[in-house]
């Protein structure tokens, strides 16, 4: 009956063995958490085995529990394995937790394409400066109060939304609204320093012009007057 168990043990503790080189982070729990349990009730189940009775525990090891602790901390240590890990890892899963079929998203959705127009035409060269601060200017106002907003909308989520989209960070808020709007701002800003420069540029330009006109008309001045004195 003790080989039974120790066959049992070392079969636990093989599997343990394999799963630790795949998974480094659970081998502390499998081997100094959960397997000194299973040998410790072995031996406590060897102490009161007698020699009639090996066939019902053979039944009752059947339904033990020690299998089933075994494959309860296998199977957290591959759920934890199954978490996303890279950045595409947690878009991919952010984009599939999203239904984005309900209203609520389709109108966030049309907000950012409608604000991504607004801001490609006001950072137009022919268009004043006005316009372009009078949007960032909203922009900034709009991020600096989504925190306020997402708390607002977390309370009420049921009436505009089919799942509660805004935890206590913000993830939702932020990749949905917060993001894209900061990266307008920055297109926006992109492209007015591109104007600047390009003005900067056409401004020296025509001081280099005007100079050299000067410079010209000094000298036709100049031989025009030396002529006069000959």
């Amino acid at each position: 009956m003790s080989q039974y168990f120790e066959r049992v043990a070392n079969e636990v503790l093989r599997a343990s063995e394999d799963l630790s080189v795949r998974f480094e982070d659970g081998l502390a729990a499998l081997i100094n958490g959960e397997i000194p349990g299973i040998e410790q009730a072995t031996r406590q189940q060897q102490q009161t085995i007698t020699g009639g009775e090996f066939e019902d525990i053979e039944e009752e090891l059947m339904n033990s529990p020690l299998e089933g602790i075994a494959e309860s901390v296998i199977s957290d240590l591959m759920a934890n394995q199954a978490k996303p890990e890279g950045f595409l890892d947690h878009v991919n899963a952010f984009r599939s937790a999203i239904t984005w079929s309900e209203p609520f998203i389709i109108g966030i959705v049309s907000f950012q394409i409608i604000m991504f127009i607004a801001c490609i035409l006001v950072s137009r060269p022919s268009v004043g400066l006005g316009p372009r601060l009078s949007v960032m200017v909203f922009i900034g106002a709009l991020v600096r109060s989504v925190e306020y907003l997402n708390q607002i909308a977390g309370q009420h989520w049921k009436e505009f939304a089919t799942q509660n989209y805004f935890d206590h960070r913000g993830v939702f808020v932020s990749f949905m609204v917060s993001g894209p709007l900061l990266f307008y701002c920055l297109i926006m800003l992109i492209m007015f320093v591109r104007e600047s420069s390009q003005l900067l540029v056409q401004v020296k330009t025509n001081e280099l012009k005007k100079k050299r006109k000067q410079q010209q008309s000094a000298k036709k001045k100049g031989a025009e007057e030396s002529k006069k004195q000959k």
